[in-house]
């Protein structure tokens, strides 16, 4: 069969820790999930490396902006699997286009890589504003083994992606909209429950040097027409183009302390 992976053991596999080479059995389990696998590489590839995601998120009475970014470097954890003498963004490339031979194929030792690839199925709706809401860290029982404080859950409960540092760059939140202060009947928030996600967007550079802001997804159920969607990435432009000029502002002030002639002594 060719969809299979091999491995050719050429070369003696580097060690990893945590990870093994994978024996027969295990192989004969990965062949199961290689279709998944191509398809969520291919995806994540495709549209979550680009820039950044942006989910818009009900909490404390405010529509939040969670800006998470998705790495080329990161795909490979999330599987579980290790390519020897690849990086993770050849992983995520070999996965993608499905070059299944390598030297050796390692998988954790702890179990959890078919753990994690039982999971994949639900990928594809990390983009979809209906099916996922955002996990607050006291019902998630691994938040304090794992250090993390934000989760984002499917509603089919296969899929939890915990956002951490080292994992998936995660930015501080920042309030869209205050719901107390805001009562336009076109975009009245306010029975929306807690941590519903009401909308995917995305950042990435345009060709100008600036920032686009794209819709990936919606939550009709919340998000009602044009006007709503409208005034929730006009606000993110704006404040996106506040967070862009600080930004200059200190690479500008960096730049002129690291050039200032030191006086002689």
């Amino acid at each position: 069969m060719e969809n299979q992976f091999k491995m050719s053991l050429k070369k003696t596999p580097l060690r990893t820790y945590g990870y093994h080479v994978a024996n027969e059995e295990e192989l004969e389990r990965l062949d199961g999930y290689i279709k998944v696998l191509s398809e969520c590489a291919s995806f994540y590839r495709k549209e979550l490396v680009k820039g950044r995601i942006i989910y818009l998120v009900k909490q404390s009475n405010e529509i939040k902006a969670l800006p998470v970014k998705f790495g080329t470097e990161n795909f490979a954890h999330l599987t579980g699997l290790v390519f020897d003498r690849k990086d993770a963004n050849q992983t995520l490339n070999d996965l993608a286009d499905k070059k299944l031979e390598q030297n050796a194929i390692l998988v954790k030792n702890d179990g959890t890589t078919f753990q994690k690839l039982s999971a994949l199925s639900s990928f594809s709706k990390l983009i979809n504003s209906e099916t996922l809401e955002l996990n607050p860290s006291a019902i998630v029982p691994q938040a304090k083994k794992l250090q993390f404080n934000k989760a984002l859950k499917t509603s089919d409960r296969k899929l939890l992606l915990a956002l951490k540092r080292f994992e998936l760059k995660v930015y501080t939140p920042f309030s869209l909209i205050n719901l107390t202060d805001h009562r336009e009947d076109y975009s009245d928030y306010s029975k929306v429950p807690e941590n519903t996600v009401v909308a995917v967007l995305s950042l990435t550079r345009n060709q100008l040097k600036g920032f686009s802001i794209g819709t990936l997804s919606v939550n009709s159920k919340y998000v009602k027409d044009g006007r709503q969607l409208t005034e929730l990435t006009t606000k993110m432009r704006q404040i996106l183009l506040k967070e862009y000029v600080a930004l200059q502002s200190r690479r500008k002030q960096t730049i002129k302390q690291q050039t200032k002639p030191t006086k002689e002594r």
